[in-house]
């Protein structure tokens, strides 16, 4: 260890001896937030059963989950292995919900603008103070672009926003 002036951070060094073999081990990567979250919506909106393993549970990705089972999907965690669900997809016809609350994810709100945008009927998505901070211009661009109609009762283009899906007749 060295003398480093009051404040410093310390500094520690570590011997690691090698070992005589190779090592041999099995290390199991942790599920990513990003990529479950795409995983949760494509499987939510397909038609029939589909089996997602490998999925990272975190508060964002179980609020997308809340989220999409109040528009219809089913949702099953396997009591063995954490990692695996079972959803059961609305084939691209979401119900609208009164209002879905995501907290502090910041790519659920995104997907969920396209998601409430199939549904007939209102949906309100919300989310923290601090994503209602952070603006979704993209999603509104998106929205105006393909026809669906976005109220933003707080601040222009950022949450919460509620979206008015197709009416009966009406497609996107």
């Amino acid at each position: 260890m060295t003398d480093a002036a009051p404040g410093a951070p310390r500094q520690i060094a570590v011997m690691v001896r090698a070992a005589g073999d190779r090592l041999r081990a099995r290390i199991r990567v942790p599920g990513s937030k990003s990529l479950t979250n795409r995983h949760l919506v494509i499987a939510a909106l397909a038609d029939g059963e589909s089996r997602l393993s490998g999925e990272l549970r975190s508060d964002a990705c179980d609020r997308l989950v809340a989220a999409l089972a109040a528009m219809g999907a089913g949702f099953e965690w396997d009591a063995a292995d954490p990692t695996v669900l079972r959803v059961r997809g609305v084939a691209g016809r979401p119900r609208a919900a009164p209002r879905v609350d995501l907290g502090d994810g910041g790519t659920p709100p995104r997907f969920m603008l396209a998601v409430a945008a199939l549904a007939s009927g209102r949906t309100e998505i919300d989310g923290s103070e601090r994503m209602r901070e952070r603006p979704v211009d993209e999603g509104d661009d998106l929205l105006r672009a393909i026809g669906a109609r976005a109220e933003f009762p707080r601040v222009p283009r950022a949450l919460p926003v509620i979206i008015d899906g197709p009416r009966e007749g009406e497609s996107l």
